[in-house]
């Protein structure tokens, strides 16, 4: 008896542009570029683990004393499938970026912005 092959998942490219706090308090149009690197998870990572990476990107790149998710605004875009830069802030939003990902047959990749926090945008409600 032959045993099928299991289907191979797809690996999703992911392009993390994470700014600074010192970047996010300058006006947009003098920010500079942010600071970027990429990661390649496949498409079945569960929301924890894709955090938990993401957070071990951003402590790579801006060495916070501490890190906590809650901490930064979290967007991605997906091109020719979700061009809005959009939340991504919980299970549903990170479901919803995989399908868009891997939905494109030939480029399957996403990008993620991460903008820390600024105390006045942790005043906003």
């Amino acid at each position: 008896m032959v045993e099928a092959a299991e289907p191979k998942l797809p690996v999703i490219s992911y392009t993390i542009s994470v700014f600074t706090l010192a970047q996010m308090q300058l006006d947009p149009k003098k920010r500079g570029k942010p600071k970027s690197t990429c990661v390649q998870l496949k498409s079945d990572v569960t929301w924890d683990t894709f955090k938990a990476k993401l957070l071990s990107k951003v402590d790579s790149i801006l060495k916070p004393t501490t890190i906590a998710f809650q901490d930064y605004v979290v967007t991605f875009s997906v091109a020719h499938r979700h061009p809005t830069p959009t939340n991504l802030d919980d299970e549903d939003s990170y479901k919803f970026m995989v399908n868009r990902a891997i939905d494109s047959k030939t480029n399957i990749s996403a990008c993620i912005t991460v903008e820390p926090v600024t105390p006045k945008s942790k005043m906003k409600v």
